[in-house]
């Protein structure tokens, strides 16, 4: 239960960055070793999202998509470049 409440408050924070952010600096997965990271930079915030699960990152993105209405084409690019 408390994965979805962070994935949820996650969810809430990005989206929120996203949709308010005038400049988009930075909008990327890093793959590290044993995870994956999003990373978020606008001129404002910095914001990261740190997934294990590739499906998991996947699933996170595919919701983010459905709730940031400005930034669609940036999400579709970012799902493509997640492997299994």
């Amino acid at each position: 239960m408390k994965a979805n409440v962070q994935i949820k408050e996650a969810l809430q924070v990005i989206s929120t960055t996203l949709n308010e952010a005038q400049f988009l600096l930075a909008f990327d997965i890093v793959r590290k070793p044993n995870r994956l990271e999003l990373n978020v930079v606008t001129e404002e915030k910095e914001v990261e999202f740190t997934c294990v699960d590739p499906l998991k990152m996947k699933n996170f993105l595919i919701k983010l998509k459905n709730i940031t209405p400005y930034h669609q084409d940036d999400i579709d690019e970012l799902l493509s470049e997640i492997v299994y």
